[in-house]
């Protein structure tokens, strides 16, 4: 899934969600072009929070999977690489 983006990428931190699956993608410096939306299955939704001149974003899945982000030249490209692995008890 590509994320075009206004501002830039740097200083961008993400972490994965557990419960719904999915990524927060935190971006100090940019966010989303208006219309960024989400192209369908495996993901799910995209939810934008304006944060000062940045902002945070929710990258939902339908499944739990592993997932990538990294900055390109017009924004962001989020990339799933298959299930999670079964947490042990």
């Amino acid at each position: 899934m590509a994320i075009p983006l206004i501002g830039s990428a740097k200083g961008m931190q993400f972490y994965k969600m557990a419960e719904p699956p999915g990524l927060v993608i935190n971006l100090p410096h940019g966010y989303p072009k208006p219309g960024a939306r989400v192209p369908g299955a495996p993901f799910k939704r995209l939810a934008i929070q304006r944060k000062g001149q940045g902002s945070q974003l929710r990258v939902y899945f339908l499944l739990d999977e592993n997932a990538e982000v990294a900055a390109e030249a017009a924004g962001l490209r989020v990339t799933l690489r298959g299930k999670r692995p079964a947490k042990k008890s």
